[in-house]
């Protein structure tokens, strides 16, 4: 039995404005993946390469300039955003991520 995949990214295109004014930039262009069940995939890069961009478009805050997300029917995202968030610099991020988690799970 063939498992449908629980993300299938076809052909995406994604530019942002320059915050200068300039022309647009090309964060993602051409994309094509696909997730299935069991498989582990990182999204990393450096600041500015599109990565929150790409998560608020998985979660439907964003839409792609072209191409097409298709979601699993049982697929759920949780996602923490970046903005707002104040860190310990004597901390490693995931060390303040996780007391976040469980300081909210008391709640």
């Amino acid at each position: 039995m063939k498992h449908q995949p629980l993300l299938q990214i076809n052909n995406l295109h994604v530019a942002v404005g320059a915050q200068d004014g300039s022309a647009e930039k090309v964060i993602l262009h051409g994309v094509n993946l696909t997730i299935a069940q069991n498989q582990t995939h990182v999204l990393m890069g450096p600041n500015g390469t599109g990565k929150s961009t790409f998560v608020k478009m998985l979660l439907g805050k964003v839409e792609p300039d072209g191409g097409r997300f298709d979601i699993g029917d049982t697929v759920r995202f949780g996602y923490f955003s970046q903005e707002g968030m104040k860190f310990d610099d004597q901390q490693r991020v995931i060390a303040c991520g996780w007391r976040r988690i469980h300081s909210s799970s008391r709640r």
